[in-house]
């Protein structure tokens, strides 16, 4: 007999305590807050990124939750949006980085690459 662990919605996430992701139902841990080597990355991509983006209707976000649907709600490190997002977005970006670590790399490289690809994510970095 196998045992399936249960299954959530956005309802539940909103309700949780801490840093989770939601994916196809089922909760993901953040881990602890990401390593300076990590946050100097993103701080440098973002203000790359924010600079290419000045004469263009597209921003760059960092750590916005994305509400896929009811089952998908992600956190990428950074995510570039052609579109005014006012609390959190529920349409696809155009663009999608995330700084792979160990502890992220599977979620990362293989599920929520696939979550991307599947929501039509134009270029997905990692």
């Amino acid at each position: 007999m196998s045992i399936n662990p249960p299954k959530y919605a956005y309802e539940d996430y909103k309700l949780w305590q801490g840093d989770w992701e939601l994916i196809e139902g089922y909760p993901f841990a953040m881990s602890l807050s990401p390593s300076g080597k990590h946050q100097k990355l993103m701080s440098k991509l973002l203000r790359v990124f924010d600079e290419e983006l000045e004469n263009c209707e597209c921003d760059v976000y960092p750590k916005l939750d994305w509400i896929v649907d009811e089952k998908n709600v992600v956190r990428p490190d950074l995510a570039i949006y052609c579109e005014d997002i006012e609390e959190y977005p529920k349409t696809t970006p155009k663009i999608i980085i995330e700084i792979v670590s160990k502890s992220s790399a599977t979620k990362d490289e293989d599920i929520k690459f696939e979550l991307y690809a599947k929501e039509g994510v134009k270029y997905y970095i990692f």
